[in-house]
């Protein structure tokens, strides 16, 4: 592995998961400061019910002030077919690729979509019409709470993968298109290296498809994760800046693994990511101090503490 791309997810999943509904200026200049960086896809949003995610409520207005940036992918999140199509109409420079999204455990994906696995199942023919309706391709999967889920406990790789396997054969007599990747998340940061190194080749071999990753450090093996995730070949890390984040219907979940910590890993084990540590210690100050977000990234503590913050 000489390089890896990480997909920048602070701007959504850090601000859905603080109570406070923060505006939307306060977003785009930490988008400006993540774009010094080097980051090249910042997920920037996500099209949710108000009702439920009022930190979300500006999507529409955040994608329409979004600067045009050569080379930079906006990315946004929904989780149903309704959110699909209020991002394809929303109006800015976003990219809106099609994403099938589904958890490996049943209780999350009620508390997170209001529908079972069965259900799920059933809605995909539904969605491949949307898909063209929208004239959307389908990009991949999206499986949340892959290895452990608060409320059900450890979920093993089996089933995991049973899930795929059925979501495949349902794609398949929808006469849908095959995916292109598979992102495994970690949502409730249940996972271990060695089950995250099964279930990565697992799927990669098993399907063909490209394998990414979304983790979460909540009990503390965020890193040795991606470590593992590299080790297996992975190129694709999805994580946020400072660590912030975490799902609001996730009970005890919390932020992700810090971008500036698996950049710092990178640099050390020579694997080239593009992004600049030293812009990044900008984007953590201004998150820290203008927004007043403490992030657990102790990288940034680390630099603080020694008196280098860019």
């Amino acid at each position: 592995m000489t390089a890896i791309t990480i997909r920048e997810v602070g701007v959504r999943e850090g601000f859905q998961s603080f109570s406070t509904v923060y505006p939307t200026e306060k977003k785009l200049q930490l988008i400006e400061y993540l774009l010094a960086t080097g980051l090249k896809t910042l997920e920037v949003s996500s099209f949710v019910r108000p009702d439920k995610v009022p930190q979300m409520a500006d999507a529409e207005e955040l994608c329409r002030r979004l600067p045009p940036h050569e080379g930079v992918s906006y990315t946004v999140l929904y989780l149903n077919q309704h959110g699909l199509r209020r991002a394809r109409a929303a109006e800015g420079p976003i990219t809106v690729a099609g994403w099938l999204p589904f958890a490996a455990s049943e209780t999350f994906l009620r508390k997170n979509s209001n529908i079972t696995f069965a259900q799920f199942l059933d809605s995909i023919p539904s969605w491949c019409d949307t898909f063209e309706e929208t004239r959307t391709y389908l990009h991949g999967f999206m499986v949340s709470t892959c290895f452990g889920c608060n409320d059900e406990g450890r979920i093993e790789n089996d089933r995991v993968c049973s899930a795929v396997d059925r979501v495949l054969e349902r794609l398949a007599t929808a006469r849908g298109a095959p995916p292109r990747e598979i992102c495994v998340a970690d949502t409730m940061g249940w996972g271990e290296p060695r089950r995250v190194a099964d279930l990565v080749r697992r799927l990669a071999q098993g399907t063909g498809c490209d394998v990414s990753l979304h983790l979460h450090d909540t009990r503390g093996l965020g890193m040795a994760n991606v470590m593992a995730g590299i080790e297996s070949g992975v190129s694709i890390f999805e994580s946020s800046v400072g660590g912030i984040g975490g799902c609001p219907f996730a009970r005890g979940a919390t932020g992700n693994v810090a971008t500036e910590e698996i950049v710092y890993l990178c640099e050390q084990l020579g694997v080239e990511t593009g992004v600049s540590l030293t812009e990044m210690k900008h984007a953590l100050a201004y998150l820290e101090e203008d927004i007043g977000l403490l992030g657990t990234s102790r990288w940034y503590r680390c630099e603080k503490a020694l008196g280098r913050r860019g």
